[in-house]
C-alpha cells in the first residue's frame, strides 16, 4: 500500500484535471499522468539525479516541443505583408455586414 499511496500523493499535486463529462477523456488523462510518474521514477533510477516531478514534467514538455515543433512555411506567392494581418484596416475593409441595394428598395 505504500507505493500506491505515494503515487496518489504525486498525482494529486500535478494531475491534469479536466472538467469533462466524457469518462474516456478522464481515463486518458489519468493514464497520461500515471505514465509521467512512471517515467519520472525510471529517469531517477537510471540517472541517479534527484529531480522534482514538476521540474521533470516541464523539462519533458520543453524537449518534446523542441523536437516536434513544426514551423509553418509562408506561401511564396502570398501578397500579404507580415504587418498587414495586425492592421486595424482589415477589420473595416471586409467581413462586416453591409446594406445591400435590395434591402434599401423595400
Amino acid at each position: 500500500m505504500g507505493g500506491v499511496d505515494k503515487v496518489d500523493m504525486l498525482l494529486s499535486s500535478t494531475e491534469c484535471v479536466r472538467k469533462t463529462v466524457k469518462w474516456y477523456k478522464k481515463v486518458f488523462f489519468h493514464v497520461l499522468d500515471m505514465t509521467l510518474i512512471s517515467s519520472h521514477v525510471t529517469y531517477k533510477m537510471l540517472t541517479g539525479k534527484n529531480i522534482a516531478l514538476l521540474d521533470f514534467q516541464r523539462q519533458l514538455v520543453k524537449e518534446l516541443l523542441a523536437k516536434y515543433k513544426k514551423v509553418q512555411p509562408r506561401a511564396s506567392g502570398s501578397s500579404r505583408r507580415p504587418d498587414e494581418s495586425h492592421s486595424p484596416l482589415r477589420l473595416i475593409e471586409r467581413h462586416l455586414p453591409a446594406i445591400s441595394e435590395v434591402s434599401q428598395k423595400k
